[in-house]
């Protein structure tokens, strides 16, 4: 099972480690209410329901102020060849879903499935990449227009990751009709939602434009992802290792605190050289931020440093 998942499995030894090591979560949880209170949380028009999808297309949005890799690294290319397989083998087996996925609302339980034509896939991105080649987002914040596009391309990459982590399923966009084109399908995305990721993705310009030619890496993974069957961050950047959450009901949560905990002693030989960790909330613009021995020091009150904890953790990981 995946870190996530170990730390709301009850009986796995990772999450009662980290609640053995780590139990003072109420210091920061308390510091960082402050905070959160004076922030306003933005909510797109038109409907009170917010796709899970949305969270999943701002990451995207977010990693393309950065440089990167082509589009066929992603996650989402993944589960998007995963899904013209299906089409081609006449999808005789609905796949397993995770109970985490069934509480997205753009997934369905069952039904017959039907996808956008193979040939769809392909274009559509071929066109990402030409899009990206030409607008060039990295580093700044692109015109309203061609915002607009990248925005529903990121919509659409979420979709194509969902299908990558939890099967497919037919009441998600992709599946809903057979699209004749590339663009077809991107217009398929509501405009509330686009405009949603839009002013999302204003707000974390304005909050890191400074910090973006600084030193990132992307979906970073540690020396121990592979023990906890595993585990990857959202960005690394100049050395902060931070985490998005991208929530209406903004508070800090002693479990997003336990998986930021998780990721820093999975670093067990130090390669990140990790000097702060941080979440950032997505939809209030605010980071929150502490070096990493404040975050340690508080959370251990005091007990134990990084670099002992590590090889506990790992001599434990080890066993399993």
């Amino acid at each position: 099972m995946s870190l996530t998942s170990h730390l709301k499995d009850k009986n796995s030894l990772v999450r009662q480690f980290i609640l053995d090591r780590f139990p003072n979560t109420r210091a920061l949880t308390k510091e960082a209410s402050a905070a959160i209170k004076k922030s306003t949380t933005s909510r797109p028009n038109g409907s009170a329901r917010i796709p899970t999808t949305i969270g999943g297309a701002i990451d995207y949005r977010i990693r393309y102020f950065f440089p990167q890799e082509s589009s066929r690294s992603l996650l989402a290319w993944k589960g998007a060849n995963q899904a013209s397989t299906q089409i081609e083998n006449g999808f005789d087996a609905i796949p397993e879903v995770s109970a985490d996925a069934r509480m997205n609302p753009e997934i369905g339980k069952s039904g017959t499935i039907l996808h956008p034509a193979g040939g769809v896939v392909t274009e559509f991105f071929e066109e990402l990449d030409s899009f990206l080649e030409s607008e060039k987002p990295a580093g700044r914040q692109l015109d309203h227009k061609p915002e607009t596009v990248l925005a529903r391309y990121c919509y659409v990459l979420s979709l194509f990751e969902e299908v990558s982590r939890a099967g497919a399923w037919p009441t998600s966009i992709l599946f809903k009709q057979k699209y004749k084109s590339s663009e077809e399908l991107l217009e398929a995305i509501s405009d509330d939602w686009v405009d949603d990721i839009v002013n999302l993705s204003a707000m974390f310009f304005h909050q890191f434009e400074y910090q973006l030619n600084k030193p990132v890496t992307l979906n970073p993974t540690f020396d121990g992802s592979i023990d906890v069957s595993g585990a990857d961050g959202d960005l690394i950047l100049d050395h902060c290792l931070i985490d998005f959450k991208a929530t209406i009901n903004p508070k800090l949560s002693p479990d997003w605190i336990r998986q930021l905990v998780g990721y820093s002693l999975l670093d067990y030989s130090d390669i990140h050289q990790l000097d702060s960790v941080g979440i950032y909330l997505v939809r209030q613009g605010l980071l929150l931020r502490w070096s990493i021995d404040e975050f340690i020091g508080t959370l251990t009150e005091g007990k134990a440093n990084l670099a002992t904890l590590r090889e506990d953790f790992q001599e434990m990981t080890n066993s399993l």
